[in-house]
């Protein structure tokens, strides 16, 4: 917010530079994570990367007096959420089926529900919002799947099918088993193949034990 730059988790690690990302961002304009889709229309923003070229910029300015009214009477349970009035609308949000296993940790993403609050209510600072490139940010076990399919030229996988992300148990299950090959066979090759199709990727991620 006051030099502008970039952000990313502590536990993210480059794989490619941010040069292209950087010179096409418009000024004053915020560049995130993609959406988590969990169907068409219920988009969950995710805040694993910011951009922003210049000092000030609005969603960062707007989104940070959102935190600091919110962190004076935060919500601690899901309970809490539903009767919040910082987080009235986004019912919806926390009960779809696609929150799977998030559900139950949902108060603890207080900063990126009221990101999703003030983006989901203000439509001149959604202008200002960029979303970089679905599924070349590995922020989460989905992503490694993807890559893939599109290395074996496979339609969908049982994540995000149709370009959605769902966090059910029996979902994250079959994205694990995806990568039980990877996890078994141990080749550099593959691990390399992988690497080409991500931006960054998160250390936090289990999947990336593999690629190392």
């Amino acid at each position: 917010l006051r030099y502008g730059g970039f952000y990313m988790d502590a536990s993210t690690v480059m794989y490619k530079s941010m040069d292209q990302v950087w010179e096409s961002l418009p000024t004053n304009s915020l560049a995130i994570t993609p959406y988590y889709t969990f169907r068409p229309g219920v988009n969950m923003y995710n805040n694993g990367v910011l951009i922003a070229r210049e000092p000030g910029n609005p969603v960062l300015k707007a989104w940070q007096q959102r935190v600091l009214n919110y962190t004076l009477d935060p919500a601690l349970t899901v309970g809490d959420m539903y009767n919040h009035p910082m987080l009235d609308g986004l019912e919806d949000y926390i009960n779809d089926p696609g929150m799977g296993v998030l559900k139950d940790t949902a108060a603890y993403a207080g900063l990126l529900w009221q990101m999703m609050k003030l983006l989901k209510d203000d439509e001149a600072l959604r202008q200002h919002v960029v979303l970089l490139s679905n599924m070349e940010w590995g922020l989460t076990t989905h992503s490694i799947v993807h890559a893939l399919d599109v290395m074996n030229d496979r339609d969908g996988y049982h994540c995000a099918s149709g370009g959605t992300m769902h966090w059910e148990v029996h979902r994250i299950f079959l994205c694990m088993l995806n990568v039980m090959d990877i996890c078994i066979s141990d080749d550099p090759d593959l691990a390399t193949e992988l690497v080409k199709h991500f931006n960054v990727m998160k250390f936090s991620s289990p999947e990336l034990r593999v690629l190392e």
